[in-house]
């Protein structure tokens, strides 16, 4: 079986530097707020690799894990559901005026279920988080300084 690897990639300028943004992005009680799909988050503060968040929407609970996380540019985690594997990467720069936030979302199967879930899953996640950046950026500019 060959790599069927679909990234989905958004950027957005937030006019705020990057440590600001990371201070939002990084922290588990904005989570919910810039996530979408997302109405709770339990998580340790700080977060670290390999910590578990616990992502809820409505009754629904699933886990996922810190796989990258290098403050204050880059945290990726990773979720496993009905065989589909999905990494959300956030990464952020400066770019002299304020910071760029990019999102790349990693949808790939992880069992055979997967690769018939995973062509919906990715559909799913297009239409959810189409306004990821943005409801970054509005999370960063509304947060109390």
């Amino acid at each position: 079986m060959g790599d069927v690897a679909q990234l989905l990639t958004k950027r957005t300028e937030v006019e705020a530097g990057p440590r600001r943004v990371w201070s939002i992005v990084s922290d588990p009680s904005y989570m919910a707020t810039w996530m979408p799909g997302v109405d709770r988050v339990e998580a340790p503060a700080p977060i670290a690799i390999d910590s578990s968040l616990s992502l809820g929407s409505g009754p629904v609970e699933r886990e996922a894990r810190i796989v990258d996380l290098r403050e204050p540019t880059v945290m990726a985690f990773r979720t496993v559901n009905r065989g589909v594997a999905t990494v959300y990467r956030y990464e952020i720069e400066g770019d002299g005026r304020g910071s760029v936030v990019t999102v790349t979302i990693d949808v790939r199967p992880t069992s055979i279920r997967g690769w018939f879930v995973t062509p919906l899953a990715r559909r799913a996640i297009r239409q959810v988080d189409r306004d990821h950046g943005d409801r970054i950026r509005s999370t960063v500019l509304d947060a109390p300084w």
